[in-house]
């Protein structure tokens, strides 16, 4: 998704996931893989920012902001520059008028731990909900337990990844052509899905980069193949699957593992927890989201309490669809 800067049109990502899950460390991560210069990381963004940091400081760049709250004075401004690739303001400073410009494109990304989003920049956003289950919890613990005891493993060359997207970024702006495009099928069962193929496509074409040593040039573009949709769509199937309008993907994924209307019992808060494992805390979130969605209802009279998905909900998610299959598009 960082590569998607060198793209007219980039992603932007939120990391959705509880406290303590690791959103900070990963983008603290991810920015010691890319250039310096590539990148802008900020803890707290202001409207007035965007315009102050100069024309170009933001075009092609990867924008960091640690907590999606601390960009929420931006969120306008953001989504403008998103979508129009330009913002222009006029104040007066010292009793004159001065014009500023911002220009992009530019790839966003944060965290949140709110499964309740704006819908606006939901929908200008791929959402990827990280992994806070048990399996996920005993990994990491392990993995710290073997630094304690000086067995980590080789630290991470970073220069040489550094390099690398210096060596992508040559050539600006970069074209991507996807000579498939036309035969592939997305999900269309709301509004949000035509944001949400767009998404795919992008990702299609930053892989596509990613990978232009070993690809065809047409004239000045270069050329995607069947592979680079392989490897998008065994990694985004289930967050395009799971973009139900308005619903979180953690909220989703729960509904998608319930058991269907006509099933015994219903569902407790523990049974989802186990279920997905996933923690009793996010396991509750999820159930009350889906039960302010009318999503669910409660089977009346049971203790402790259980839930069953509503009917109609039930066969909307049965009709929905969803990507075109990699093997379907031959080599």
């Amino acid at each position: 998704m960082a590569v998607s800067r060198l793209l007219a049109a980039p992603l932007s990502t939120i990391l959705l996931a509880p406290a303590g899950t690791g959103k900070s460390a990963l983008l603290d991560a991810l920015t010691r893989l890319m250039p310096p210069e590539h990148v802008r990381s900020v803890e707290r963004l202001t409207a007035a920012s965007l315009f102050y940091m100069g024309p170009d400081a933001l075009r092609h760049r990867l924008l960091l902001v640690d907590e999606l709250e601390g960009g929420a004075e931006a969120e306008h401004p953001l989504r403008v520059l998103q979508s129009k690739g330009e913002l222009r303001l006029s104040t007066t400073v010292g009793g004159k008028v001065e014009s500023f410009t911002a220009r992009g494109p530019v790839a966003v990304m944060s965290g949140t731990t709110s499964p309740i989003l704006d819908v606006q920049n939901a929908s200008r956003c791929l959402l990827v909900p990280l992994d806070d289950g048990r399996a996920q919890t005993l990994a990491i613990q392990a993995a710290q337990r073997r630094a304690w005891a000086g067995k980590a493993g080789t630290p991470v060359d970073a220069q040489r990844w550094q390099d690398l997207q210096r060596l992508l970024a040559e050539g600006l702006p970069a074209q991507v052509v996807i000579p498939f495009a036309e035969r592939l099928t997305f999900p269309a069962r709301t509004t949000t899905d035509r944001r949400s193929s767009a998404r795919v496509l992008a990702l299609v074409a930053a892989h596509t980069l990613l990978c232009q040593r070993r690809r065809k040039i047409d004239k000045t573009r270069i050329v995607a193949t069947p592979d680079d949709y392989r490897v998008v769509h065994a990694l985004v199937r289930p967050l395009v699957d799971d973009d139900q309008d308005g619903l979180s993907p953690r909220a989703t994924a729960l509904l998608r593992a319930l058991p269907m209307p006509g099933a015994e019992g219903g569902v407790t808060r523990h049974d989802a927890a186990k279920v997905l494992a996933w923690s009793y805390g996010t396991a509750r979130r999820a159930i009350d989201e889906l039960v302010d969605h009318e999503v669910l209802r409660p089977v009346a009279g049971d203790y402790p309490r259980r839930w069953r998905v509503v009917e109609a909900v039930a066969q909307a998610l049965c009709g929905a669809g969803g990507l075109t299959d990699p093997d379907d598009l031959g080599a």
